[in-house]
Order: C-alpha cells, then sequence, then structure tokens
C-alpha cells in the first residue's frame, strides 16, 4: 500500500520519479523501489514525504485512508506550512536541525544560537589559521 500511494502522491504533484528523488535526497531507483514495494522508506524519510505531500505517515502506510489527517508532528511544531516544503528538501541533517531548534523554547533557542556563533567563529579562525600554513610552506 506505501507504494501504491506514494506513486499517486508523487503523480498528483507532477514529479517524476527523478524529482521526487532530488527532493528527498535519493536517486531514482530508490524511489522506483519504493513504488513497487521492492522496499521500503525509512522513518525520516516518510516524514519527509509527509511534509512534501502534506498528508500523515499513517496516510503513506496505508494505515489511515484521510489523506487530509496531519501527522502529529505537523500539528504540533511550530513550522508554516510555506516552510514545511522547503524542510522536505533540506538534508535529514539540516532538518533535524531545525525541527529540534522549533521546539526549544526562546532561552534556550538563544542559547543555542550563540553557541552556533561560536562555532562558526572558531571555525574560521581555525581555517584561516591553516590557510596561513599552507601559504608559508
Amino acid at each position: 500500500m506505501t507504494g501504491i500511494n506514494i506513486k499517486k502522491l508523487r503523480n498528483n504533484m507532477g514529479l517524476t520519479q527523478t524529482e521526487l528523488g532530488n527532493k528527498l535526497g535519493v536517486i531514482k531507483q530508490t524511489i522506483s523501489n519504493w513504488e513497487n514495494n521492492i522496499s521500503s522508506p525509512s522513518n525520516e524519510m516518510l516524514t519527509s514525504m509527509s511534509i512534501l505531500f502534506n498528508v500523515s505517515v499513517d496516510y503513506l502506510l496505508g494505515i489511515d485512508s484521510d489523506k487530509q489527517h496531519k501527522a502529529e508532528y505537523n500539528n504540533s511544531s511550530k513550522i508554516s506550512p510555506e516552510d514545511e516544503l522547503l524542510l522536505a528538501s533540506m538534508t535529514t541533517k539540516a532538518r533535524n536541525l531545525i525541527e529540534t531548534f522549533l521546539q526549544l523554547d526562546e532561552d534556550n533557542q538563544d542559547i543555542i544560537l550563540g553557541e552556533a556563533k561560536k562555532a562558526l567563529r572558531d571555525q574560521k579562525y581555525n581555517d584561516n589559521i591553516s590557510k596561513r600554513k599552507d601559504i608559508a610552506t
């Protein structure tokens, strides 16, 4: 049932297997394998597809026939509907970072943002030192 639903939703969006694969960061053959029930998408891929197709994971899996029923994840997050498609096109690591960040309260978001900026400054500093060493040799 999962493969049939993926294919139906992909076709409804007017996407080829290659285009869907590009949005999800997988190759065309992976999409084909899912649609033909040769293999199954991971939980992360199911979540990404539920966001992309704007349906619940239960709908993708064939558990819930009401495709308008959104996953609890979509209802509880602070992510706007406009940004859900953008999230679906991100790498898994970037998507997980943003999803986790948005679940934090404002004080903890400020702490994480400060630490990220500090890490970026340190990284740039270390990169500059490496470049200077390369030039000197």
